[in-house]
């Protein structure tokens, strides 16, 4: 637990200055969340009228929560980290090599991080972020740590086990995060 709280007081990034980075954060509370089902959800108390939008992101200031996927006047819906079908793209901080994180269904402390070449110098204990590849998640917001790694016969790739720095089961505030350039950048990407 030691290297948990050492490594978030030190790595995460302020949530000052996602703001200044085309990101706006909206503060929301949590009616209900689940943790024990393959396909976990969250409710929020705040929806179309606060600003919220399908595709925003869920986060608070120790990691990613999930991404919002319905809106009401009032309320909205995320599709949690705890959800088998959500991919998130994530990096290993102190190199910089990006892979898809995702839970693999067995507990809700821990997620999985695929497709990070061998070539990459990894150790129990190193940081987890978003990797920015997305227009969801700017870089650098924090999600956990290097618990254990493997490299799986017949393949260049670790199979790495990470630890949340969240507590999904303890969490009651979270922020819905913005990206101002949204609209412009999902745009851009599907008409590749």
């Amino acid at each position: 637990m030691y290297l948990l709280k050492e490594s978030i007081n030190s790595n995460y990034l302020s949530l000052d200055s996602i703001q200044k980075d085309n990101f706006e954060l909206i503060p929301a509370g949590i009616i209900s969340n689940s943790i024990r089902f393959d396909k976990n959800f969250i409710t929020l108390n705040v929806g179309d009228n606060d600003g919220v939008k399908i595709d925003d992101g869920i986060i608070t200031k120790f990691g990613i929560i999930g991404i919002i996927n319905k809106t009401s006047d009032k309320f909205s819906s995320g599709i949690s980290l705890l959800n088998s079908e959500i991919k998130i793209n994530a990096m290993l901080k102190k190199t910089n090599h990006f892979g898809s994180l995702f839970w693999d269904g067995l507990s809700h402390e821990k997620v999985k991080l695929l497709d990070i070449p061998k070539s990459a110098n990894i150790s129990k204990g190193d940081t987890i972020v978003s990797g920015g590849m997305s227009y969801i998640f700017p870089k650098n917001i924090l999600i956990g740590v290097v618990e254990d790694y493997s490299i799986p016969e017949s393949t260049n790739y670790y199979d790495i086990k990470v630890r949340l720095f969240e507590d999904f089961g303890a969490i009651r505030n979270v922020f819905v995060i913005k990206n101002n350039s949204f609209a412009e950048l999902k745009s851009l990407i599907e008409n590749e």
